[in-house]
């Protein structure tokens, strides 16, 4: 070893003078750690001098004896020039004592070039410069301080994230050997030790270099000199000599730190002032090099500073190319950091509609406060008159639709905008809103109208139409094909539409407009759109029967926003999430469904009724047959006060007469079914029709629905009896059959001699009613209960009332 050769030369030479350089990090300070004990095993008095940059003089009082002394000189480049060559002098100057003087000094110093150049000539003069780990020697080094036996690929790693350096090697297979011990994974992971390891490298460099390494750490990559050196405060030569020794330490490479962990432990001391003071610099320097926006605003944020001149750039560039790329979040940070420098007030009520709008996909809540902190700068009116869609669909999800119909008819009273769509998308959300459109207090005129007027007709007509009306179905689908893509405005359009499809019976097409939404939806990372579109889907795919995949899409539908997000809407997918889990049998999946809570609005809107059916289906499937009759009759009571009783919103009554069934209340049961018969002759059409024929045809179809029940009401399944008979087609009547049971009741046979519009009559008037009061109900006039009853008197050969009620009653 080196030392042994020192050791025999100063015993025959009296001086040996040994300069260790190295870059940072190199092991100087090691090797003579190494030297020192080799020396005091060897008998040699050891004196260790550390220099540094707050003690850079070094002493010259030396005391020499007789003994053999290893003299070692740390960090010597720290110490003023003058006192080096004073105290190396005053060594080589001892002619009675053996020295070994060995020297650590940073190379590309200027103590390093003269001590060299000094001592060069010196016959006594050894120089030992260290130079970076390899592969093999990290290895080496691992095996031997670590016991840790590396593949080359982990050599080659720890190679790169030390940069050679011996200390950073040191601590990365510090860090891998302490992870090994917990986990015992097999992997490099960087953790405490690496970051001391870093910050010591760090606070053993110049204050410039320091500056610089922060800069770059805070700018992400090198980038320019110049760049550099603006943002560290520093001249651009003094900045590449910065970036070179940074570098030289194995921290730097041309593409900025080695690991981000790196990077980490540079910023690790910094205050939080400082920080913002850096981040600030970064984002002027960036702007005045023309870099993009993003990149700009990133470090405005990390700053958190912004005034006047910052808000404009923000708002009208970074705020663009953050839409871009879908960043809502960061749009949103955005906007509310252009807000604090917004001094005039137009700025800011536009700042805060763009952060509204911006929510109204993403954050319905946020949205609403937005438009709210907007009310205090805009008038009211006007945000209506700008953002009629948005502000209609935030007070639809929030339970108030009557409220945002008289907003919106104010609004358009007050200017030349034609709001007619929003509103009827309103009222179709909440059909007790309907009776005023079917009334003409909306324009329902054909011709001129908007592709979002369309589909918000289409909604309308599907629930107030006696039946499937096929070119509501063709306008939504036509309305369609115009938009590829779902904005603010015209998403609830769109949803309104799709459903429109779903009730029109037209779920093949709702189902593949609803995907194709859904995913552009995502693409747009807009999830308050694409949860709707998902669960129009989910409701599609549960009428064709794929409850697995309905109830899937129901789940993700569910999952992609809060319910208080969903608003009132939440009941549609959770109704459908219930129903698909009992379709397949899956009953505790529909039981984590069916208790969560709904908004208190939710049974004003269409999706009350859909979720009380879903529940009273769950009911009868879990034995509480009299919960669920409750549900379905309160689902129904809701469908007939609205005027939007459809069997292709909630077929209601076939799953009543289900639970009546359960309960052995045949004539309960009866009578819905005489009911839901009328729905489907009334349907026909309203005609006189041969006795035979019409007898005939109720006859079927009730032995049929009768007997279908029946065996549901056994068998404890009478959600996919509803299902088969609705599967089986409303209208269409099938071949005449011998069914299993046969309804004998009281009245049946007199009832199937009458036109429904008959029967409707003589059973209100067997019930007691007058004929005032029956026209009332019916909405006709007294006359026509009169010919009513006259002829039903005439074709039940009956006397008069007393004997009808004696028959009906």
């Amino acid at each position: 070893m080196l030392f042994d050769v020192l050791r025999t030369e100063v015993e025959a030479r009296r001086r040996q003078v040994l300069v260790v350089s190295g870059r940072p990090g190199a092991g100087r300070t090691a090797l003579l750690s190494v030297f020192a004990e080799r020396a005091r095993s060897a008998g040699f008095d050891v004196e260790w001098v550390g220099i540094s940059r707050f003690e850079p003089t070094l002493r010259t009082d030396l005391r020499f004896t007789r003994t053999p002394l290893l003299l070692c000189v740390d960090d010597l480049h720290h110490a003023d020039r003058a006192s080096v060559r004073s105290f190396v002098g005053s060594v080589l100057a001892n002619r009675t004592t053996p020295v070994i003087l060995v020297l650590s000094v940073r190379e590309a110093t200027e103590t390093y070039r003269e001590i060299t150049a000094e001592l060069r000539d010196h016959r006594h003069y050894h120089h030992i410069s260290l130079t970076t780990l390899s592969a093999d020697g990290v290895a080496a080094f691992a095996r031997t301080a670590f016991s840790l036996a590396l593949k080359p690929e982990q050599a080659a790693e720890v190679l790169r994230l030390s940069g050679g350096n011996l200390n950073l090697a040191r601590m990365v297979l510090a860090d891998c050997d302490s992870q090994a011990a917990e986990t015992g994974a097999d992997c490099l992971v960087l953790g405490h030790a690496f970051n001391q390891a870093v910050r010591l490298v760090i606070a053993k460099l110049e204050p410039q270099v320091r500056a610089v390494a922060r800069a770059i750490a805070v700018l992400g990559a090198p980038g320019t000199p110049r760049a550099v050196a603006d943002v560290a405060g520093t001249g651009v030569a003094e900045a590449e000599r910065a970036m070179a020794e940074l570098g030289a330490v194995g921290l730097l490479t041309d593409t900025g730190y080695r690991h981000p962990a790196a990077a980490e432990a540079v910023l690790t001391d910094l205050s939080l002032h400082e920080a913002q003071v850096l981040h600030l610099r970064v984002a002027e320097t960036l702007r005045g090099l023309g870099a993009r926006a993003l990149d700009v605003t990133r470090h405005l944020v990390a700053a958190d500073h912004v005034d006047e001149d910052w808000s404009g750039f923000l708002v009208h560039e970074a705020v663009a190319q953050a839409v871009a790329v879908r960043d809502w979040g960061l749009v949103h940070t955005i906007l509310r950091l252009a807000l604090r420098g917004a001094r005039e007030d137009e700025s800011r009520a536009f700042i805060l509609e763009r952060i509204a709008l911006v929510q109204s996909a993403v954050d319905p809540d946020a949205c609403c406060q937005a438009f709210h902190e907007a009310a205090t700068v805009r008038s009211e009116l006007d945000l209506w008159h700008r953002y009629s869609p948005v502000l209609a669909e935030q007070m639809v999800r929030r339970g108030r639709g009557r409220e945002a119909v008289a907003k919106l008819t104010v609004v358009t009273e007050s200017g030349d905008t034609d709001l007619a769509a929003d509103r009827l998308l309103v009222r179709g959300e909440y059909p007790a809103l309907l009776a005023e459109w079917l009334e003409g207090a909306d324009d329902r005129a054909d011709e001129g109208r908007s592709a979002r007027h369309e589909m918000a007709w289409s909604l309308a007509t599907a629930l107030t139409s006696p039946r499937r009306d096929r070119e509501a179905a063709r306008r939504a689908t036509n309305a369609l094909y115009g938009f590829p893509h779902a904005t603010e405005e015209t998403a609830p359009a769109i949803a309104a539409a799709l459903t429109a499809l779903v009730y029109a019976g037209e779920s093949e097409t709702a189902g593949s407009f609803a995907e194709r939404f859904a995913e552009d939806s995502a693409r747009q990372r807009v999830p308050v759109w694409q949860a709707r579109f998902t669960a129009v889907g989910a409701e599609a795919a549960l009428r064709r029967g794929r409850h697995r995949e309905a109830a899937a899409k129901a789940t993700r539908a569910l999952s992609l926003i809060s319910t208080q997000a969903w608003g009132v809407r939440v009941a549609s997918p959770i109704a459908c999430a219930v129903l698909a889990h009992l379709a397949t049998g899956d009953r505790a999946g529909a039981a984590e469904y069916v208790n969560r809570p709904l908004p208190a609005a939710v049974f004003d809107s269409r999706h009350g009724p859909v979720y009380l059916y879903a529940r009273g289906h769950f009911n009868l499937a879990t034995g509480r047959v009299r919960a669920g009759l409750a549900d379905f009759r309160s689902c129904g009571r809701l469908l007939v006060d609205w005027g939007v009783d459809r069997e292709s919103v909630a077929p209601w009554r076939l799953a009543a007469a289900g639970a009546l069934l359960t309960l052995g209340d045949q004539d309960g049961a009866i009578d819905l079914i005489e009911e839901r018969i009328g729905q489907v002759e009334a349907v026909l059409g309203d005609g006189e029709e041969a006795a035979g024929a019409g007898r005939d045809r109720r006859s079927a179809v009730r032995e049929q629905v009768f007997s279908t029940l029946v065996a549901a009401a056994v068998s404890g399944d009478v959600l996919g009896a509803v299902d088969s008979l609705l599967a089986g087609g409303q209208i269409t009547v099938p071949a005449p059959r011998v069914p299993r049971y046969k309804i004998e009741d009281r009245y049946s046979s007199y009832l199937n001699k009458l036109s429904r519009s008959e029967r409707q009559v003589a059973l209100l008037a067997a019930s007691g009613c007058s004929n005032r009061n029956i026209a009332r109900s019916l909405s006709v006039s007294v006359s026509t209960v009169e010919q009513h009853l006259t002829r039903t008197y005439r074709k039940l050969q009956l006397a008069g009332r007393q004997e009808l009620r004696a028959k009906l009653g």
